[in-house]
């Protein structure tokens, strides 16, 4: 288990929507650093 899910899980229980806040931002956060890879 990586630490994101751990993370998640912790939001996951205090709030569902954090959990989601959280998915979405990592998922922006990687999709920036794809392209910023991607760009180079």
């Amino acid at each position: 288990m990586t630490w994101m899910e751990i993370w998640d899980q912790d939001l996951a229980k205090s709030s569902p929507e954090g959990a989601l806040t959280h998915r979405a931002m990592a998922a922006i956060e990687n999709g920036l650093m794809a392209a910023l890879e991607f760009r180079r």
